[in-house]
């Protein structure tokens, strides 16, 4: 009885937060379409209703106009970010599985190049990186032997919050860097930084600038469906968003596209720095893509995710991390609609 109504009580809860997440996604974009001074014809609202209450009367127009004023193309097949959140990625995606994006576990799920570990530190306490037991003074030696460091949050991270960059020449440093950052975070993984391609480098050198994938699962097989480079800015050591930094699409052929747009939809016909980001060839972006489609096909419950990989110096790609709960938004702001041709058979599947 007991166990029944906290289930009741439970479900409650996610559709009043559920609510206030729709609520809140729906004003923002009001405004953001306001902010922008979009428009939309009254065809082109047509178009889109007829289109999407062949799946759903949930549909607000609002979001595929704005989506057609930033990305420059009206397209009726944009997603709209509340049913993304609401009903696409809670049906594509098991949360049940969610567990498997801890950071500590990814070198475990993954059969591919990834930044070599130093240690980590689960549930309290420390490991090497074959998963065996150590002290704490073994982990801040491995640290020291690593030269420069990023320590990550193996959970409850979103967006580069939380990590931190370090070099230590002394136990103490190391000891002391971690008991300021660290010590309420129960789970963290410390990796050697990655040195990035060249080519990749000439953009933003401070950070990794990472492409991230969006892979479907569907058919039975996995493929990319969107990919864009994340670039840090202003000296910012992330490549992250949140901290800055912007996205620019990358074309079928690998090469970036004319705009680039950061957290808030700005655009950017150049880098903060200077770099024109218009044909520039992305280095192994086909290795990169296949990384994201081989590894994909290892999560069959988690359909829909977000890759973060990199290009090492030698061009090999690493990944870095995955997602599953990729942003929408500034994918299709590069991009053009997330599931492009797939879209009608996704949608045909979710609203069934």
């Amino acid at each position: 009885m007991i166990r029944a109504w906290v289930s009741f009580l439970n479900k409650q809860a996610d559709a009043a937060m559920a609510r206030a997440m729709v609520w809140s996604i729906r004003s923002g974009s009001r405004k953001e379409f306001k902010h922008r001074q979009c428009c939309i014809s009254r065809e082109q609202k047509k178009m889109i209703r007829d289109y999407w209450n062949r799946y759903t009367k949930k549909n607000r127009p609002l979001f595929q106009a704005l989506y057609s004023c930033m990305h420059g193309d009206f397209d009726v097949r944009y997603l709209p970010d509340d049913l993304y959140l609401t009903r696409m990625l809670g049906y594509l995606n098991d949360r049940d599985y969610a567990v498997l994006t801890n950071k500590c576990l990814q070198p475990l799920l993954f059969n591919c190049r990834q930044p070599e570990t130093v240690f980590m530190r689960i549930k309290g306490s420390f490991y090497n990186a074959d998963y065996q037991l150590i002290s704490r003074e073994e982990a801040i030696r491995l640290f020291l032997e690593s030269g420069e460091a990023v320590v990550k949050p193996a959970t409850r991270t979103h967006s580069g919050k939380g990590i931190r960059f370090h070099s230590a020449r002394e136990a103490a440093e190391v000891s002391d860097f971690l008991d300021t950052h660290f010590d309420q975070v129960p789970s963290y993984i410390v990796q050697k930084v990655v040195r990035q391609h060249a080519a990749l480098a000439a953009i933003h050198e401070s950070s990794v600038n990472c492409l991230r994938v969006m892979t479907l699962l569907i058919d039975g097989q996995a493929v990319a469906l969107s990919t864009v480079l994340k670039m840090g800015a202003g000296g910012s050591q992330v490549d992250n968003l949140g901290f800055g930094g912007i996205v620019c699409g990358v074309r079928e052929d690998g090469s970036l596209r004319e705009v680039a747009f950061s957290a808030n939809g700005d655009q950017f016909g150049r880098h903060p720095q200077g770099f024109d980001f218009s044909g520039y060839p992305v280095p192994s972006f086909q290795a990169v893509r296949e990384m994201a489609v081989k590894m994909a096909e290892r999560l069959p419950y988690t359909r829909l995710i977000a890759w973060d990989i990199a290009v090492a110096e030698d061009g090999e790609p690493v990944l870095i991390e995955y997602n599953d709960i990729g942003e929408l938004g500034f994918m299709q702001y590069a991009n053009g609609p997330l599931f492009g041709d797939y879209t009608d058979q996704v949608l045909s599947e979710i609203f069934r």
